[in-house]
């Protein structure tokens, strides 16, 4: 039988914990320890509750040879369960759950402490955790070990914006789109841009506020100031990434120095490292196979990385 695959995004983090005294990383692997431990005796410990689900993480296991810990972090609903549906009939049948059984959303994850930093590779999955429900899981079942006092993280990004300074010559199109609370934000960059954003907002109710700057590349005056406000944001997303955060869309046509001035778009929000791989479908209930999204994952992270 024909076997089927899906895509899945993967990110990347540095995590980070903020060491009580006299701990270190050897002593942030005990969680993980007591993780496994949970799970095996089937301790009511090894959930986490949050409101209208239940994070979980299973499969915890080590592998030394290449100083990782991988496993899944579970979103389990226990709130209102979807329907099936028989596209060819139209049919529609419920999910017939025991009451002690919910819908399981996976992210699968490694975690590499190699060179003695740790990065996590993290699947993306719509419906399932998120990397801040990871950290919080860790978090609270650590909280009678006293190893630390909160984790932080990062997502792990390109060091492509200082080559785009370089780059980046005389501006064509700049198409920028921001949500509706975030526009104010824009007066962090420049002035003249907030403006135009802020008469955007006055004039509309829109969920996001889309505005295209359009030039003709061989004019210079207006070509070159939108370089100088480019310029600008690129510096801010330089010192602080996450103001990057503020714009949904943020591309720029321009002429490329490494390509003899030949145009190109450049997406000033493509830094993050991501990865997208073709994973394997169980035949039947089209879930991942956990195998060869580990496999896939751990050739990402080698290529990436070298882990």
């Amino acid at each position: 039988m024909k076997i089927e695959y899906t895509t899945r995004k993967i990110n990347y983090f540095e995590i980070s914990p903020v060491y009580l005294i006299g701990k270190k990383v050897e002593d942030f692997f005990t969680i993980f320890n007591l993780i496994k431990s949970f799970q095996d005796q089937k301790d009511p410990k090894r959930f986490h509750r949050e409101a209208d689900k239940i994070l979980y993480m299973a499969e915890v296991k080590f592998d030394i040879e290449h100083q990782q810990i991988r496993g899944k972090l579970l979103n389990i609903r226990m709130d209102v369960f979807p329907e099936l549906m028989d596209t060819l009939s139209d049919i529609v049948r419920d999910i017939d759950a025991a009451e002690s059984e919910g819908i399981m959303e996976p992210s699968h994850f490694i975690l590499s402490y190699k060179n003695g930093s740790l990065i996590l590779s993290f699947e993306f999955n719509q419906y399932g955790p998120r990397i801040s429900d990871f950290t919080g899981f860790l978090t609270n079942k650590a909280q009678d070990l006293n190893i630390f006092e909160k984790i932080e993280y990062v997502a792990l990004c390109r060091d492509d914006l200082p080559k785009y300074k370089r780059r980046i010559n005389r501006i064509s199109l700049l198409t920028a789109k921001v949500h509706k609370d975030n526009y104010k934000r824009i007066n962090e960059f420049d002035q003249e841009l907030f403006d135009a954003f802020d008469t955007a907002a006055k004039v509309s109710e829109a969920e996001y506020l889309t505005l295209v700057f359009s030039y003709d590349y061989r004019d210079l005056k207006g070509s070159m100031n939108m370089r100088t406000k480019v310029m600008k944001i690129i510096e801010k997303f330089i010192g602080d990434k996450s103001t990057s955060n503020i714009f949904s869309t943020l591309k720029v046509r321009a002429e490329d120095e490494d390509r003899n001035n030949r145009i190109k778009e450049f997406d000033l929000l493509n830094i993050w490292v991501k990865s997208e791989v073709k994973v394997e479908k169980k035949l039947k209930s089209r879930a991942i196979v956990s195998a060869d999204i580990f496999q896939k994952m751990q050739d990402e992270l080698n290529k990436e990385f070298a882990r």
